[in-house]
């Protein structure tokens, strides 16, 4: 888990889709682009500590995936 505030937690997460953003992957099978989707939570003064954390992560990554893709 990050500690960190919501815009270190952003700029964590564009630094790492930037990381694989222009990977290609070669197969048998053809070349492959990776994809990631990625849902993320900030700990606010009524969270109920790392287990309810954890379910809002899940949230925001469900959504995340349900979201159409944004660039970078």
């Amino acid at each position: 888990m990050l500690d960190a505030g919501r815009a270190e937690a952003e700029r964590y997460v564009c630094a790492l889709m930037g990381r694989i953003e222009h990977k290609v992957i070669e197969s048998d099978n053809g070349r492959f682009r990776p994809q990631l989707a990625v849902g993320s939570t900030v700990q606010t003064g009524s969270a109920e500590g790392g287990e309810a954390r954890t379910r809002a992560a899940d949230c925001a990554l469900y959504q995340a995936r349900r979201s159409p893709a944004k660039d970078a």
